[in-house]
């Protein structure tokens, strides 16, 4: 696994639904900005404190760098192309 560095963030991109809760398929129209963060660099937790370690996040795609990792694409960004944070 890797680990992020300074204050970047690794992350996994989450899968947009594409059937609704009654059964209608949705189209593929634009990609989902969601993510899980795999990974937060030590620079992060000081400056960034709200996010952490399996967060569901969105994310500027354009902004972040595609690895291969134990069989798997994940993404590396700056926190600062994180733009907002789920909650429950």
């Amino acid at each position: 696994m890797l680990q992020a560095l300074g204050t970047r963030a690794i992350l996994k991109k989450l899968e947009q639904e594409t059937q609704t809760a009654t059964g209608i398929f949705l189209a593929q129209a634009q990609e989902n900005p969601r993510a899980e963060i795999l990974s937060l660099g030590q620079g992060t937790a000081e400056k960034y404190s709200a996010l952490s370690v399996g967060d569901s996040v969105v994310v500027e795609w354009s902004q972040t760098q595609p690895v291969k990792s134990q069989g798997q694409t994940v993404y590396v960004c700056d926190v600062t192309s994180i733009y907002a944070k789920e909650t429950q």
